[in-house]
């Protein structure tokens, strides 16, 4: 049981890594990339914190969530409410802004949204930080070490079964064995 719990921590770990990888240096992963949403622009659909997974497409349509880089080299969340194929414009607007964003081209967009989990955002936030990756060592190690080991238990049960095993054998060898003359 502490061997599976270990790897199982050992694994979400290296998961978390993983993603904090893709995340920081912003690497794409056979076309998928991860976000952490940072404002409430598309609240309701959209939180703050939460983690969102996108994916590059060929092309994208009218209400599609995507992300994009702004004008500001910032990366962006919003809902796409116009196409202009024209001028190669896209109009996006943050679900929860009273204004649309000043037009982008399709070359802007970085992917659209295609997997979002709530609040798991915060997570890769905080661990985005050295001390949190010390403290999560240090919780995991203590749960390991708080959990008992099976093989221990069984361990101690085999080393407490042969002594009331010898002691009952020594107790019918003492009354089958003859008494000695004085």
């Amino acid at each position: 049981m502490k061997k599976v719990i270990y790897r199982l921590f050992i694994a979400l770990i290296i998961l978390i890594i993983i993603v904090n990888i893709l995340s920081i240096f912003n690497l794409s992963f056979f076309g998928y990339r991860t976000f952490r949403i940072g404002s409430g622009s598309m609240d309701p659909y959209l939180k703050v914190n939460d983690f969102i997974l996108i994916k590059e497409k060929e092309e994208y349509k009218v209400d599609d969530v995507v992300t994009y880089i702004n004008e500001s080299g910032n990366y962006v969340t919003h809902r796409i409410i116009g196409i202009y194929s024209e001028d190669n414009e896209v109009v996006t607007k943050g679900d929860a802004n009273n204004i649309e964003d000043t037009p982008i081209t399709m070359h802007d967009i970085v992917g659209k949204v295609v997997f979002r989990i709530r609040g798991l955002g915060f997570v890769m936030y905080l661990f985005s930080n050295p001390i949190s990756w010390v403290l999560l060592f240090i919780i995991g190690l203590g749960i390991t070490m708080i959990i008992p080991d099976k093989k221990e238990e069984e361990i101690e049960e085999v080393k407490e079964e042969p002594k009331e095993e010898v002691k009952k054998e020594i107790k019918k060898a003492k009354r089958g064995r003859p008494k000695k003359n004085k």
